[in-house]
């Protein structure tokens, strides 16, 4: 049942590269239909766009981490060193992530919203990560015990 729960978890994050591929290739004709449809100005559609291609290498970057720890899960290996440094760096570009949309919300106010919940998301990345970097401590800690 657990390995069914990590396969499934790494499916979901394959459809999620995929998804981030296909928007990357969509993107300008979405922006541009969203913009007419919300009857947005000119620089409003820019800075979504902007945005989401500045976001799209962060959440690449993310992606691909949570793969390796999906990885590392599925081979029974949760609380290694490297998934916490992969969890930072998930971590780091979610402030990213952050930042940008904090950046475009002058053009646009709904990207705060995203800004707001990156930086939650930030949060709560760093603080799992830290509950990681102590298992990964007591589990070496137990290895060495005879």
């Amino acid at each position: 049942m657990k390995k069914a729960s990590v396969v499934l978890s790494a499916a979901a994050m394959t459809v999620c590269a995929i998804l981030l591929a296909g928007l990357c290739i969509a993107a300008p004709t979405l922006v541009e239909l969203y913009s007419r449809f919300r009857g947005l100005n000119a620089s409003s559609g820019t800075a979504i766009l902007t945005a989401f291609y500045i976001c799209a290498l962060p959440a690449a970057v993310s992606i691909f981490c949570l793969l390796k720890i999906i990885n590392n899960v599925y081979k029974d290996q949760p609380f290694l060193r490297s998934n916490s440094a992969m969890m930072g760096i998930v971590s780091w570009c979610c402030l990213g992530v952050a930042a940008v949309c904090a950046a475009a919300g002058v053009w646009y106010m709904p990207l705060w919203f995203i800004t707001l919940t990156m930086t939650v998301l930030f949060l709560i990345v760093r603080v799992i990560r830290c509950c990681f970097i102590a298992a990964a401590g007591l589990e070496e800690e137990n290895s060495l015990t005879i």
